[in-house]
């Protein structure tokens, strides 16, 4: 249910949203508060206002939202710019194993969290092992996956960087638009939910 298409970057600017959680509060009437998180990792919504355009650009929002998206049938990319880019370590070779799944590292004093990069975009990766960049591996576009052709050594230090998008799909399954005058129109209030990889979860 995913097409491999991207979200135009004209429209991906000014969009407002980010990442969220589900979190459940228990408080006792004492005041205790108790927390239960139930999702393993985050997931993006936004919000995007696509403001006074010309009957071209809606065209191009309407062909992309029956054509590729099919109201919230299928998911597609799309750019976040406040996360867009990566450079860090994704893996330390064991001598036997060739496929490395893109990580990106978050990091706050002692806390660390590597969040695996399903869609990367391919034209901006780096891979480098031990400090030497290489183009002996195959990049996957649609799982983040590096396979070289060989092992690397073990102790080997794998690093990557580069930039990825995220996979997500409408909110609803209707498209809002305003003739605001003639030829000038505006679709306010559309959002995009982030589609979680089921093997992220």
């Amino acid at each position: 249910m995913f097409r491999d298409a991207s979200f135009p970057l004209t429209w991906a600017y000014g969009a407002e949203g980010g990442p969220e959680y589900a979190t459940d509060l228990f408080t006792s009437t004492g005041g205790w508060e108790a927390r239960q998180g139930h999702w393993p990792v985050r997931r993006g919504r936004w919000m995007v206002t696509v403001n006074n355009r010309d009957k071209a650009e809606i065209d191009l929002l309407l062909h992309f939202f029956r054509a590729v998206a099919v109201g919230r049938g299928y998911s597609f990319r799309f750019r976040d710019f406040t996360d867009y880019q990566f450079n860090n370590t994704i893996a330390v070779g064991d001598g036997t194993t060739t496929a490395f799944p893109l990580q990106k590292r978050y990091e706050t004093g002692t806390l660390v969290l590597y969040v695996p990069l399903t869609k990367p975009v391919a034209s901006t990766v780096i891979v480098a092992v031990n400090g030497v960049q290489t183009v002996a591996y195959t990049l996957d576009a649609l799982t983040g996956v590096v396979t070289f052709p060989s092992a690397p050594p073990s102790g080997a230090v794998i690093a990557a960087a580069g930039e990825f998008d995220r996979t997500v799909r409408f909110g609803e399954d209707t498209l809002t638009l305003t003739c605001v005058q003639h030829g000038v129109f505006s679709a306010a209030g559309i959002e995009l939910v982030e589609v979680v990889d089921e093997e992220l979860g």
